[in-house]
């Protein structure tokens, strides 16, 4: 099954849209149960996997602060990741494709926001992060 760039955006943009404190709040307490969808990212997926925890990262050390653009992009794409219909169910080949896709329009969305995350936390910024 195949997508195109303009359904993985239209899916974070419907996801960041609704994302509420609650959502974010949620992300944050099953931290453990989103580290364990994101481990099973297959090894083709490395960097996908470094974007959703750079993600899960940035959105715990904003969790006690409002809501903005960029907490919604990283909650939408985290949002994605968990969400029981995506547009190629994860048990197909290729299933990870979208996932990663939205997780690369997300991070690539907020590249200055986690760039500055990243110096902030004393945290090397990976490469994909540059510009």
């Amino acid at each position: 099954m195949t997508f195109h760039a303009d359904q993985i955006q239209k899916a974070l943009d419907s996801k960041a849209e609704r994302v509420s404190d609650a959502d974010v709040a949620r992300i944050i307490e099953l931290r453990s149960a989103v580290e364990e969808k994101i481990a099973t990212f297959p090894d083709a997926q490395r960097d996908a996997r470094e974007q959703a925890n750079l993600l899960l990262d940035f959105l715990a050390a904003r969790a006690s602060t409002p809501v903005t653009s960029e907490t919604k992009q990283a909650a939408a794409a985290l949002l994605y990741l968990s969400a029981p219909v995506d547009l190629v169910p994860d048990h197909e080949p290729g299933g990870f494709d979208d996932d990663a896709a939205v997780l690369a329009l997300a991070t690539g969305r907020i590249r200055g926001a986690l760039r500055a995350f990243c110096a902030s936390s004393g945290r090397a910024a990976p490469s994909w992060l540059s510009d």
